[in-house]
């Protein structure tokens, strides 16, 4: 397992994943979050996915919270820097003993992409819509 602690540059777990910028805006990243208790430590795994009915997935609505407070979460093999806020999110989310499929603009967009960014954001009423439904967390 990697050792590498991402939030700067977030785009080393998205190397193979990449969107970049994407007209038919077909494809989005997913995050499968793992089953777990309070006590055990967060893991996701993220996902290309099409954007498309049918596709179950949740899409999750928070504030992203101070950038300089962070939490790190194992993510594949990488290691992710999230905000306080976000971990506090996917600990009220996660289920015990079944996988969640979420939709997370911190996870799902590689922010240090700006094309990409800007293709995700013009499309984020279609990752809404096509939700199954979405979860807002207020803290």
């Amino acid at each position: 397992m990697g050792n590498r602690y991402v939030y700067s540059d977030l785009n080393t777990p998205y190397q193979n994943s990449n969107l970049g910028y994407d007209a038919s805006h077909s494809f989005i990243r997913l995050v499968d979050l793992s089953p777990g208790s309070n006590d055990e430590e967060l893991y996701c795994h993220i996902r290309h996915s099409p954007l498309k009915n049918g596709i179950k997935y949740e899409a999750l609505s928070y504030t992203w919270g101070s950038p300089d407070r962070v939490h790190k979460i194992q993510c594949g093999e990488d290691y992710l820097q999230i905000t306080i806020t976000l971990k506090e999110a996917l600990l009220a989310l996660r289920l015990p003993g079944k996988r969640r499929t979420l939709w997370i603009d911190q996870l799902c967009i590689n922010q240090e992409d700006i094309q990409e960014r800007n293709s995700q954001v013009k499309i984020m009423h279609l990752i809404y819509k096509h939700a199954s439904r979405t979860v807002i967390f207020l803290g």
